[in-house]
């Protein structure tokens, strides 16, 4: 049972402070409620969170500046996404994060849950108390950007939002998290030979690493966070671009489970970048079953509507097929 009384300075305080800091799946699922608003489960959201939060233990995935997260829809990644960026801030509130969407209008929703946790949770609010402002006017808070207490000026606001295709200036941020940069919509425009939005997208990726802030500690970051449409989509662009066309690295994650079984998930590295890919199914069978949309039985269903779409956005397996199908639609 967590302890929720404690006394600002005393040691339940302190190692609240420090276990938030650096334990994401404990951050999400305890201190925001995710875990019961999400029914997180170390055995599906467990590694996932250490992957978002570098604390894998292994220097040559943990140590690079780019991460490709790909998991099917409706397993979270943007509920832990948010929950990452909350995290970030909490480590250092002179940080600069710019969250990023194929629509401006997403990127602003996920940020007005954030803006929610850091006025509206009392938990959160008792733990950091030095950083979250007691009201929206103390600082910048606004639809498209928020400004944290912080302990030195910077021109730059705590989390900026951007669509995916919108220039970006007066900005430097030490981190930028896509999530979910290429819709339905663009995929559709796209397979019927309209590619225009994929190379805005495919140029705006490549237009990142120069908008970093080049002396962010411990280095830049850009996550992407999505599910993938069809075969050359732009999450396969981030391969390009931040893999060099060097030959992918694999390393096999180890997670201790409640009931004595360990876990094993492989990452990959290729270049500067880190690729973590979950399907899902493993073995055959659904890693979130008791996620009603996710059973077994929910997933033979989508499969033999959409066999192709169903290898795309939940075997995470694109394909020409996808293409096909659309033009022949």
């Amino acid at each position: 049972k967590v302890v929720t009384t404690f006394t600002r300075g005393d040691p339940i305080w302190e190692q609240q402070r420090h276990r938030a800091r650096t334990d994401l799946f404990w951050l999400a699922g305890v201190v925001l409620g995710y875990g019961d608003k999400v029914h997180m489960l170390p055995r599906v959201h467990g590694v996932l969170c250490r992957v978002l939060d570098r604390t894998l233990g292994i220097a040559e995935i943990d140590e690079m500046p780019y991460r490709k997260i790909m998991l099917p829809r409706g397993v979270g990644k943007t509920t832990l996404g948010q929950a990452y960026i909350i995290q970030r801030v909490i480590r250092d509130p002179n940080v600069a994060i710019l969250l990023a969407s194929e629509r401006l209008q997403l990127a602003t929703d996920i940020l007005r849950a954030i803006k929610g946790e850091f006025l509206y949770n009392q938990w959160l609010r008792e733990l950091f108390p030095e950083i979250i402002p007691q009201t929206d006017r103390e600082t910048i808070w606004s639809e498209d950007r928020i400004e944290v207490l912080r302990t030195t000026p910077r021109k730059d606001p705590t989390i900026a939002c951007a669509g995916s295709t919108a220039a970006i200036t007066g900005i430097r941020p030490d981190l930028v998290l896509c999530d979910d940069l290429f819709s339905k919509e663009a995929m559709e425009n796209a397979l019927s030979g309209n590619s225009d939005l994929t190379g805005k997208i495919n140029r705006w990726i490549a237009e990142l690493r120069p908008l970093m802030n080049a002396w962010a500690q411990p280095f830049p970051e850009i996550t992407f966070l999505g599910t993938p449409w069809y075969a050359g989509d732009p999450y396969e662009y981030v391969e390009t671009a931040f893999g060099y066309h060097e030959p992918p690295r694999t390393w096999m994650i180890s997670q201790k489970l409640a009931a004595g079984q360990t876990q094993l998930l492989p990452i990959h590295r290729i270049g500067d970048l880190v690729v973590f890919k979950r399907p899902i199914l493993e073995n055959g069978t659904s890693i979130w079953p008791e996620n009603p949309a996710l059973t077994d039985t929910e997933l033979a269903k989508f499969r033999l509507s959409n066999p192709s779409l169903f290898a795309a956005n939940m075997m995470l397996e694109p394909s020409d097929e996808l293409t096909a199908t659309f033009k022949e639609g």
